[in-house]
């Protein structure tokens, strides 16, 4: 009797220990987890420019770097989001027409941004073959509006430009010139909009 005592006492000892040794490993595995996702934030931070960002310029921009990172952004793939505004702008109609489908991937295959477009390939893949979701465009939208504010004046113009001509490529690419009404009135008011949002006018 004493022995059997003995061994259940033994297999409860070893079942708790299990217990907490398996408890252990989430509580690491977790840490390690949260630790991986806000080293991915600081990498993007730092590829977009926007170093300090968080931690010190409240929530709201953490918030904008961590959704970043949930829509699969990280500092290799940050020069995508310069391309966002013209993936908006090419969905504006609820479909990607081949020709302004090959004039996003014109722009993925600059020199400056060929590297991301491969390291994000998945993620591209996903934009061409369906419609994104808005949170894919609000949020880059934002994030780009934080990276303009660090910086000058003529480099802010640069981007702008950059990324409304990008759009306006976009939209041609359909036959027409924005402001000459040869492509959709969808089309162009998002070109508005996000010349707005930027501070621009169109």
């Amino acid at each position: 009797m004493s022995n059997e005592k003995d061994q259940l006492g033994e297999r409860g000892r070893s079942l708790e220990g299990e217990y907490f040794r398996r408890r252990d490993q989430e509580l690491l595995d977790r840490a390690r987890e949260v630790e991986a996702a806000a080293e991915r934030r600081r990498h993007l931070a730092a590829a977009l420019g926007m170093e300090g960002i968080e931690g010190k310029a409240g929530k709201a921009d953490d918030a904008v770097l961590a959704t970043l990172v949930a829509l699969g952004f990280e500092g290799g793939t940050a020069p995508l989001l310069d391309v966002v505004p013209a993936i908006q702008v090419a969905w504006a109609d609820g479909s990607l027409p081949a020709s302004e489908r090959a004039e996003i991937e014109r722009i993925l295959a600059r020199p400056g941004m060929k590297e991301a477009a491969r390291l994000g390939g998945r993620m591209v893949a996903e934009w061409l073959s369906r419609q994104p979701g808005g949170d894919l465009y609000r949020v880059s939208i934002e994030a780009l509006r934080l990276r303009l504010a660090r910086l000058d004046g003529d480099a802010r113009t640069r981007l702008v430009s950059s990324i409304i001509d990008d759009c306006n490529a976009v939209a041609a690419a359909s036959g027409g010139v924005f402001g000459l009404g040869a492509h959709s009135s969808a089309e162009s008011k998002i070109i508005r909009e996000l010349a707005a949002s930027f501070g621009v006018k169109s």
